[in-house]
């Protein structure tokens, strides 16, 4: 029977995850905390830096579907995926990998330079962890957790201001937190098949990720804690309102450990925050109170 192009366009979409998009808001990170976001000039400047970054791991994401082809077919929940379930072609996902990889570089080049040393080091460090680093135990968490802190050095890069030491270190270790409750959720879901899966679970084990989680996410808070109180960017008046932000970290950082620990949820930690009213309301709150420190402060 043959396809719809309408269908496949459709499958095509949802192989590009745009759910898992919400990760490049990273980016905007350094237009905040720099005081630059009544900017027009840094605004445009970063939402390149996102629009950009949503093509380069949109553009992973399918050549990792082609990787793991065999392994997400035998997965109870990554069979459904429009390229394990034939819905697609290999090549159409190749193809598709291959122009969004090129018109990343080739737009960076043109509107954002200043990306575009960062963005070739996300693409070769993802290139590198779909080839086979992603089987390594603790490089895969590392490379994870690296993707995210470039994101956050990308969108400083993209409008020429230096980042922040402090929030590199807690994407660092919030991204941790993460990496660490999604390899925990295969672990609990798959059980013994974990291992034919992905071959660096049969080295984790779910205590291990446990506690792992529970240290990056204390850690995270009291990094940003100390930049809240040390940091010499901050006014007094700034200091004040990310004083009262740190109880909307701690709530975020505990909402996660409990949906991932005992709901046992976090396999899509991006689909998980947009599907949890708790975690997007926190989240609203927390932006809201670094906009009024920073802006009206």
């Amino acid at each position: 029977m043959k396809r719809k192009p309408g269908n496949r366009l459709l499958s095509l979409w949802i192989s590009l995850r745009p759910h898992q998009w919400i990760k490049n808001f990273l980016v905007f990170g350094g237009l905040v905390f720099s005081r630059s976001l009544h900017s027009g000039d840094a605004v445009l400047l970063s939402l390149w830096a996102f629009l950009l970054f949503c093509m380069a791991s949109s553009g992973i994401y399918l050549f990792n579907d082609w990787l793991d082809l065999d392994a997400d077919r035998q997965h109870p929940h990554k069979k459904n995926r429009p390229l394990a379930a034939g819905d697609l072609t290999v090549q159409e996902v190749l193809g598709a990998s291959f122009l969004l990889s090129c018109a990343t570089i080739l737009l960076a080049w043109k509107f954002a330079p200043g990306l575009l040393a960062t963005l070739l080091l996300y693409l070769v460090l993802c290139l590198f962890y779909c080839l086979g680093l992603k089987q390594w135990r603790g490089v895969d968490l590392l490379i994870l957790s690296a993707g995210f802190v470039l994101r956050a050095i990308g969108g400083a890069e993209v409008i020429a201001v230096p980042p922040s030491p402090w929030l590199i270190l807690c994407t660092f270790l919030l991204a941790l937190l993460v990496g660490a409750g999604k390899r925990r959720q295969e672990l609990f879901m798959l059980r013994e098949e974990a291992v034919n899966h992905r071959s660096c679970l049969q080295h984790y084990t779910i205590e291990f990720l446990d506690w792992l989680m529970k240290v990056a996410g204390a850690t995270a808070v009291a990094t940003f804690l100390l930049y809240a109180f040390i940091s010499p960017l901050l006014t007094p008046g700034e200091r004040k309102g990310m004083l009262l932000s740190v109880p909307f970290v701690v709530l975020g950082v505990s909402r996660y450990i409990v949906l991932v620990q005992q709901q046992c949820k976090g396999g899509d930690p991006a689909r998980l925050f947009l599907e949890d009213p708790l975690s997007l309301l926190n989240g609203l709150f927390w932006v809201v109170i670094i906009y009024l420190s920073i802006y009206r402060s």
